[in-house]
């Protein structure tokens, strides 16, 4: 339960305690009671509001109706947002230059990430997307290794609810296993750059195929499926590839003034 430390944000916007819906729940399907756990919402979502506050909806769907697949790409253009290896630029048009970024084989990655909280010891500790202990609300230090592709400041909110796919395409000479490790972050206007969600892929479980978990609008893909079996392995190429990489779906809205930023690189200790 990282996202809504241990429990403690319920109750809240009309929904009970972690420990009654427990029970509503175990008392209704154990015990035949008439609790009216059936009659809840069937999903109750938790919003990052990045500079406002945090809030629970409720919907009969997921994701939320209404909304519509987004489409950013990547782009060298520079940003002049983030101290990184590249600071290029996420645009809503595609370019038509060739241009490529390098990205040094770093397995280790660094220590400095949300992802030391959330996968490591300190995974009891209470923490929230709003944190401000150090590495884990502010992902500047894990980005000075990374390459990073940055929004324009948002003229209005931003609302992200489902799954994300990073479609990337990427060589290596030297035809390494590279783990692509990648972070979607909420960049306010000063500078802070905290992790909402993130995804990783290991070069050569790039294979995908179609189950019932995958996602698609009109032949785009929102949410793959890698098998991750030996018969699917494949070594990595030398030549430009496709890379599929599924991230966490998430819901959050960036605010304002706020920018919305990927982070690419090859390695994240200690969740892989």
């Amino acid at each position: 339960w990282t996202h809504s430390d241990d429990g403690a944000t319920l109750p809240a916007d009309g929904i009970p305690g972690r420990d009654e819906l427990a029970l509503q729940w175990y008392d209704r399907y154990l015990k035949g009671e008439r609790t009216g756990i059936e009659r809840a919402p069937r999903v109750e979502q938790y919003r990052l509001e990045g500079s406002s506050p945090s809030h629970f909806v409720a919907s009969s769907v997921w994701p939320l109706p209404g909304l519509h697949p987004l489409d950013l790409y990547l782009s060298g253009q520079r940003s002049g947002s983030a101290s990184s290896l590249n600071d290029g630029t996420l645009e809503p048009r595609r370019r038509t230059d060739r241009s490529e970024d390098s990205l040094p084989y770093n397995p280790a990655g660094t220590p400095c990430t949300r992802a030391t909280f959330q996968w490591g010891n300190e995974a009891t500790v209470s923490n929230e997307a709003s944190s401000t202990a150090p590495c884990e609300g502010d992902q500047r230090v894990d980005e000075l290794q990374d390459l990073t592709y940055t929004t324009a400041p948002l003229t209005k909110p931003l609302t992200i609810d489902g799954p994300i796919n990073l479609h990337l395409v990427a060589r290596s000479p030297q035809r390494a296993n590279t783990t692509f490790s990648v972070t979607v972050c909420d960049v306010a206007p000063d500078g802070r750059s905290t992790a909402i969600t993130g995804g990783w892929l290991v070069a050569s479980l790039r294979a995908t195929e179609r189950s019932p978990l995958t996602m698609s609008v009109h032949g785009r893909p929102l949410r793959v499926y890698h098998p991750f079996t030996e018969a699917s392995e494949q070594q990595p190429p030398s030549t430009p590839t496709a890379y599929d990489i599924e991230i966490f779906p998430t819901f959050a809205t960036f605010q304002p003034g706020h920018r919305l930023r990927v982070d690419i690189g090859t390695g994240q200790i200690p969740h892989v």
